[in-house]
């Protein structure tokens, strides 16, 4: 760690990333113009945007309307908040994303969370407010948004999301910023987090700086499936960057479906065909098995049905098929039967959700397989 941790800190700079979301972002601004004229210090608001060419003038009004500096940012998430900080004025740096909305006090909680030397990054609470719809029931209880809740749980982690997250820019700086590897967004700020931690670095955690993230962008289906192969195949490379924090895993429901098509596939010459349907039919037991079998209530507030754990177990296949593909496009084959540990609780956190899957496609299986010879037998 470098000396210049004991130096006080001149400031905050405000980074946002932005890609349209115009709505969103002006709900954001409001709110840090608020919690700017709370903050005791200098400050400032700077916009890194990719939109479209249709939104990037509504977007440059935006920050001409809320004293924000407005940038051209790259389509690559790591370097696009890398340029925010090489452009910050200030030495303490705050990544927001542009579908949140803060407490106006949240720039003097992450400023006040900085008196001891050793700490490099500060970890702020995000709620999400909104409509509970089908989509993000399914998402709810997938345990993926369990990071978002950290600095409610937790005085000090190794990594945090960066859609409320500070910086000492020094720190930051001393460890390379995010990696250009991690493209979209998605492990950027797993990584992050590990380096810096693993660098010597301490990062806290405050629940009182305090963000609110919409569930509008979860709510969305087919986005949150890309999103969930997208974190999966980031998934691949941590696995690549960070082989000390993996743990074998059990077999994947991908991996059965992968190995059901390469059996159809040899059983064509002998059954035609009809051997195709191996899969389809093993997907369909399992979307029936898995609801079924017991879990722990993830939702409080609106009764659960059999269609949201049915897509429950959709999106963790897009997980694991993401992951899969991570493997293949980083060349990493570990990510075939290894995975990522985010929190020393995670293996007690996430045993139940593996064995009801890992269940659900061996029971699907064995009923596929059986299925199969029934017809087999009938046919032929």
């Amino acid at each position: 760690m470098s000396e210049m941790t004991v130096s006080p800190m001149n400031g905050i700079s405000v980074i946002i990333p932005c890609a349209g979301r115009v709505r969103l972002l002006e709900s954001l601004l409001q709110t840090v113009q608020c919690a700017r004229a709370r903050f005791p210090h200098p400050s400032e608001t700077i916009l890194l945007d990719n939109s479209n060419t249709s939104d990037q003038e509504s977007i440059r009004k935006l920050a001409a309307a809320y004293d924000a500096a407005y940038y051209q940012g790259s389509h690559n998430i790591s370097q696009k908040r890398n340029k925010g900080v090489e452009l910050a004025a200030y030495d303490l740096i705050l990544f927001l994303d542009s579908d949140c909305t803060v407490d106006e006090y949240i720039l003097s909680e992450h400023f006040n969370s900085y008196k001891a030397a050793n700490t490099g990054s500060c970890l702020g609470l995000l709620l999400f407010t909104g409509k509970d719809t089908t989509t993000w029931l399914s998402v709810e209880r997938t345990g993926v948004l369990s990071c978002f809740s950290l600095a409610a749980e937790h005085d000090e982690t190794n990594w945090g999301p960066t859609a409320n997250i500070s910086f000492r820019r020094n720190a930051f700086l001393e460890i390379g910023g995010f990696d250009p590897a991690f493209s979209r967004p998605g492990g950027e700020d797993v990584d992050i987090g590990f380096r810096l931690t693993e660098a010597g670095w301490r990062m806290c955690c405050n629940q009182k700086a305090l963000a609110y993230h919409t569930k509008e962008t979860w709510s969305s289906f087919w986005q949150v499936y890309e999103r969930f192969l997208r974190y999966g195949a980031a998934d691949a490379l941590l696995i690549k960057k960070h082989t000390s924090r993996t743990i074998t895993d059990f077999p994947m429901s991908t991996q059965y479906f992968v190995l059901l098509v390469t059996f159809s596939i040899l059983c064509i010459p002998a059954y035609g065909s009809w051997s195709m349907l191996l899969p389809l039919l093993w997907m369909c037991i399992t979307l029936v098995v898995y609801p079924l079998l017991p879990g722990k209530q993830k939702s409080q507030n609106l009764k659960e049905s059999w269609f949201v754990r049915a897509l429950e177990l959709v999106l963790f296949t897009a997980l694991d098929f993401g992951r899969l593909l991570g493997g293949i496009k980083y060349r990493e084959k570990r990510a075939f039967y290894t995975r990522i540990i985010f929190f020393d609780e995670q293996l007690s956190l996430d045993w139940p959700g593996v064995v009801r899957s890992g269940f659900a496609s061996t029971v699907s299986l064995f009923l596929t397989l059986l299925l199969f010879q029934l017809l087999i037998a009938l046919i032929f």
